[in-house]
């Protein structure tokens, strides 16, 4: 093998290498059910609430554009074995991106909207989550905009 064609191959092997060592799935549930106590929500809304406050420190509403967000979350991506299961966590993400999306933005006060930090999650759980999430699903609605709000932190952070 000629010279070029041996650091061609030497390269992406070591780049497959350091793909196959990635760790592709993380489950969102392991994450949060280790936190099973009767202050989860008070958790929640510090967690919320530092991101949002991170997110304020050093970034921009033009975070929320960056594609690297999205990459990184389908490393969480919720599992479903069936059509129907599959649905109903693509509602719960969806959800929870817009709801991301909409407090990133009056963090920043944009469109004359904003929020007071910190946050109440209720006032989330209440008034922003829609009809179509079952009340039995609101934790990982929650859980989902945690993990989006975590991202933007870190590459808000990272810039």
């Amino acid at each position: 093998m000629c010279k070029n064609a041996k650091e061609i191959v030497d390269k992406l092997n070591m780049q497959a290498e350091e793909i196959m060592n990635i760790k592709y799935h993380y489950d969102l549930t392991d994450v949060f059910l280790e936190n099973k106590n009767k202050e989860q929500w008070k958790t929640y809304d510090a967690a919320i609430n530092y991101y949002l406050e991170n997110i304020k420190k050093y970034g921009n509403k033009n975070i929320i554009y960056d594609e690297r967000i999205d990459t990184i979350s389908e490393f969480y991506e919720y599992a479903y074995n069936n059509d129907e299961e599959r649905e109903k966590m693509i509602n719960i993400q969806n959800e929870a991106d817009e709801i991301v999306i909409d407090l990133v933005l009056k963090v920043f006060e944009e469109n004359e909207r904003s929020i007071k930090i910190p946050i109440d999650l209720k006032n989330i759980s209440q008034f922003c989550i829609s009809s179509k999430i079952e009340k039995q699903d609101l934790k990982k609605v929650i859980w989902w905009i945690i993990l989006k709000l975590s991202i933007i932190s870190k590459l808000s952070k990272n810039k």
